[in-house]
């Protein structure tokens, strides 16, 4: 009885025994091929995407009353951000970006009150910013400021 369904018994109905050679042949190359480029891109690591992004502390302190010196803190870093965010402890507190020059690109963002945060976000369109958060109150307040940046840093 013959198998159609094996490629030997295929190929031999179409050109004989040489057929059914060669396309074990190549049957073999492409399977060496293969896994030659798999193991190049497996040892290659992963692949960054424009999507990728970490996220870094910037402020984890607590800061004077509004309006006082020390009621800020700024990161020392900027670039690209994703997102610039504060979560404020004690009083509410506010993030902003600043540009490339120092002065505020954004209005400032308050969070309601403590224990609670806010965030801008950023589209990938290449603008330096830097994240910034203050106080805003009129007493000490613990503020953890926080930015993600797209890329490896």
């Amino acid at each position: 009885m013959f198998n159609f369904l094996t490629t030997q018994g295929i190929l031999a109905t179409r050109g004989g025994h040489a057929a059914a050679q060669r396309a074990r042949r190549w049957g073999v190359v492409a399977a060496l091929a293969t896994s030659l480029l798999m193991s190049i891109w497996l040892s290659a690591g992963p692949v960054p995407t424009a999507h990728a992004f970490h996220e870094i502390q910037y402020c984890n302190t607590w800061l004077a009353p509004w309006g006082q010196p020390g009621d800020s803190c700024a990161a020392n870093w900027g670039g690209g951000l994703y997102a610039a965010g504060v979560r404020s402890y004690t009083h509410s507190g506010c993030v902003s970006v600043l540009n490339s020059g120092g002065g505020l690109a954004a209005s400032w963002k308050c969070t309601s009150g403590p224990n609670d945060l806010t965030y801008y976000l950023f589209g990938n369109d290449g603008v330096y910013r830097r994240g910034i958060v203050r106080n805003n109150a009129g007493g000490s307040n613990h503020v953890y400021g926080w930015y993600q940046a797209y890329g490896a840093h």
